[in-house]
């Protein structure tokens, strides 16, 4: 038996339609208006064509973001009559595949596309591309009269010289400083802070711009009574540098005070990966410690030194710590 398969036909019926009126001497007026009505006969197939976009390189990127969109895997049983585009930014296209398209601005845009077969029928589909800035505010902390003094120190902080990207970012910036000494957060382009406690404080600053973009920048601010505590660093091996677990010695009897009939009374070790810090103010106190890294990373060790004066000095000294061979 031979089998046929059935397809719609569209058949154009001219119809009339006569609009009938009375003008404004009384008259009756009549119009005969002829239009064509398209009508699909029953059939098997008449349904609309599937749309799809293809975004190449992705549907993610940062200002100027360039696109390129192309239908072809798009598809239909009676074939594609056009392509009609909307970025989603103002801007129109057609074609399969159109002149690859750049978004200047931030934020997001609804790309949609309409496809047409040969009978009129539509497709759809869209996608949301996601412009983002090319990156946050790069920040800039000038420091006056400078990062180490005595205590009570006060510094002036000035952001000013932070520089912003183009296109997302531009507009008003909000400041947010963080002392490092439990103190109220700051805010503002320039601000200061006094520090009435020795100690090494680590100065956070938070930059935001109008497009929401974060920069972030840090300044070490030492408070001490100056040239009066040499602390002093040597380790085990030197450099030190090696495959986790590492294990470091560090040694801090090289250090001294220079005050008249003072001795060292206390150190302690900030080794920087989350562990606890170790205090020695035993009499004498202990000058070495170990210390064992499990991860890789580059840690900064901290060494703060009193004397029996209450005078206070720092050194610091950079652990590696490496990944082991496989």
């Amino acid at each position: 038996m031979d089998y046929m398969t059935l397809h719609p036909l569209i058949v154009e019926i001219t119809s009339t339609i006569t609009v009938m009126g009375t003008d404004g001497a009384g008259h009756s007026i009549s119009r005969t208006i002829a239009f064509d009505l398209p009508t699909i006969l029953p059939g098997i197939d008449f349904e609309p064509p599937v749309a799809v976009i293809s975004v190449d390189p992705g549907t993610t990127g940062t200002a100027p973001f360039t696109v390129i969109f192309d239908a072809y895997e798009s598809t239909d049983n009676r074939g594609i009559a056009s392509y009609a585009w909307d970025f989603g930014d103002g801007t129109t296209a057609t074609g399969v595949m159109p002149a690859a398209h750049i978004y200047t601005g931030c934020g997001s845009y609804v790309v949609k596309l309409t496809v047409t077969d040969h009978w009129g029928l539509k497709g759809y589909d869209m996608v949301i591309i996601n412009v983002s800035e090319t990156g946050g505010p790069k920040v800039v902390i000038k420091v006056t009269p400078g990062t180490t003094g005595t205590a009570p120190f006060t510094v002036y902080f000035d952001a000013s010289g932070c520089t912003f990207e183009t296109g997302c970012g531009v507009g008003t910036a909000t400041y947010s400083w963080n002392f490092g000494d439990g103190s109220a957060l700051g805010t503002g382009v320039t601000t200061y802070h006094t520090y009435i406690s020795n100690g090494v404080y680590t100065v956070i600053l938070k930059v935001t711009d109008s497009a929401g973009n974060v920069g972030y920048g840090s300044v070490i601010i030492t408070v001490g009574v100056a040239g009066k505590v040499n602390a002093v660093i040597k380790t085990t091996p030197e450099p030190p540098t090696g495959t986790a677990p590492f294990t470091v010695g560090l040694d801090a009897s090289e250090s001294t005070t220079s005050v008249s009939g003072a001795t060292i009374v206390k150190y302690t070790w900030d080794f920087n990966d989350g562990s606890p810090i170790v205090v020695h103010s035993e009499t004498p106190p202990i000058p070495v410690t170990t210390h064992t890294y499990s991860s890789a990373g580059t840690y900064l060790v901290q060494l703060t030194v009193e004397d029996s004066e209450g005078n206070i000095g720092y050194a610091f000294k950079s652990i590696i710590v490496l990944n082991p061979e496989p």
